[in-house]
């Protein structure tokens, strides 16, 4: 069987989760041949593929290209790339290249990752006959309860379908019809028309809030695939050896906030926390791009607190990814309620998969795992203060007169090591290996009797 796995992104987060399930497929299955096809070369493609694994629709992203005249932060530039942007509408073109390329290859079966972002894109671009079937991945931004200034009722929808639906979405400016409600009408059409001839989702909360939207959708052609969490061995890696490898301090309790900080992981909220606090001291590792903070925000926070904040606010590599959660003691999630109720968070995955607790915001599918398989400390979501004592109380478990043989007192290491087996590539390859062979199966049958047997 061939298979095209297609993502338009090429952040840190879609190219691992690519190329783990492409290892994965490919070791469950040694006849799979599985292609992974992408807008155009970067650096960040190297550490996860090998070259012969890759196909590119460009040599050059007009997704990160900007246009050289327009300045950062400049209004009236902000206002010209915005309406810019809007008119060339990049996405639309890469969506119809990738149907392009879909359609002339000898592929079996496409798979669409991270298919929230382009829901409107792929509805016209890939209801076409000469595709192979499609399964489509939804996990991410879908589930964000964002809201546009052009409603998507369903009476302006249908009047949209029947008017040109194609034309509004390729030159509707994107920042109208972005939020929730368009992408729940777009992803019920792709699944009722029959654009998507299966779809996984990350939990069963998400396949049935989706179900529900698409009237000819049955809940089995909706596959629930948890996000998994990374192969990793915590023993082969002492919090020691990583601390010495990161340049982090030696001696006392340690907190990680990882990835890119934006409002809706809680940024602002833990640095208002650091700037508040009055427990016993730790470090605060911030190790990620920084969308919404500087350094100086940083220093201000950490300005007489009690708390050592080392900021490393760039790009991770992959190599130090694993080092950086095994250097922490806990890794916290101060995530708000516009993160998503059933959206999930590959932090906590990884966080689990490195053996380390969390500290999280109580809310959503969130909240829900924390208490269920008992894997950290809850704290009410968007509270500086709130925050500020469940720290305090991570920490005075973590300090010097913490019983050791007593075992951790604030998570169970046999229910996350349970929760963290429960969720491996390995059996999101299952999953979508399963889902393959459905939409495969079903493509000959109709085939057949299209042609008379």
């Amino acid at each position: 069987m061939n298979v095209l796995l297609f993502d338009l992104y090429a952040g840190g987060h879609h190219l691992e989760y690519a190329s783990a399930l492409r290892r994965a497929l490919t070791a469950r299955d040694s006849s799979l041949s599985v292609d992974f096809l992408t807008v155009a070369p970067t650096e960040k493609h190297g550490m996860y593929f090998e070259e012969d694994d890759l196909v590119y629709l460009r040599d050059r992203s007009p997704l990160t290209d900007r246009p050289a005249v327009v300045p950062d932060r400049d209004p009236f530039g902000t206002a010209y790339d915005f309406l810019a942007t809007s008119v060339r509408n990049p996405t639309w073109d890469l969506v119809g290249e990738f149907a392009d390329h879909a359609a002339a290859g000898d592929y079996d079966v496409v798979h669409v990752l991270e298919a929230d972002k382009i829901l409107g894109a792929l509805r016209y671009h890939c209801d076409r006959p000469d595709l192979p079937p499609t399964v489509a991945t939804i996990n991410g931004v879908f589930f964000k309860p964002d809201s546009a200034p052009l409603p998507a009722a369903r009476p302006l929808c249908a009047l949209l379908e029947r008017a040109g639906g194609r034309t509004f979405t390729r030159y509707c400016p994107p920042a109208l019809r972005r939020g929730r409600d368009w992408d729940r009408w777009y992803l019920a059409t792709c699944l009722d028309e029959g654009v998507f001839d299966h779809l996984t989702v990350p939990s069963a909360a998400a396949q049935a809030d989706i179900a529900a939207d698409a009237t000819g959708a049955a809940v089995d052609r909706i596959s629930v695939a948890p996000d998994p969490v990374e192969s990793w061995d915590p023993d082969s890696l002492s919090q020691a050896a990583a601390r010495e490898r990161l340049d982090l301090p030696a001696e006392g309790p340690t907190v990680l906030f990882f990835g890119q900080m934006r409002e809706e992981k809680g940024i602002g909220t833990l640095l208002d926390a650091v700037a508040t606090y009055d427990g016993p001291p730790f470090t605060l590792v911030l190790a990620g791009p920084p969308s919404a903070i500087t350094s100086a925000d940083v220093a201000a926070a950490a300005d007489g607190s009690p708390v050592t904040v080392v900021d490393r606010l760039e790009y991770v590599p992959e190599s130090d990814v694993f080092a950086y959660f095994r250097a922490a003691d806990g890794v916290v999630l101060p995530y708000e309620q516009s993160f998503g109720e059933l959206r999930p968070s590959t932090v906590f995955t990884k966080a689990c998969a490195a053996g380390r607790p969390v500290i999280a915001s109580d809310f959503g599918t969130l909240g829900r795992h924390v208490r269920e398989w008992d894997l950290g400390l809850l704290c009410e979501p968007e509270s500086s203060a709130g925050l500020a004592a469940t720290l305090g109380e991570f920490v005075a478990a973590e300090g010097s007169d913490h019983d050791v043989d007593a075992g951790p007192t604030h998570y169970d290491p046999d229910s996350m090591a349970a929760y963290v087996a429960a969720r491996t590539y390995e059996r999101l390859a299952e999953t979508v290996d399963g889902a393959y062979r459905r939409v495969t199966a079903g493509s000959v049958a109709r085939d057949a009797i299209g042609d008379g047997q």
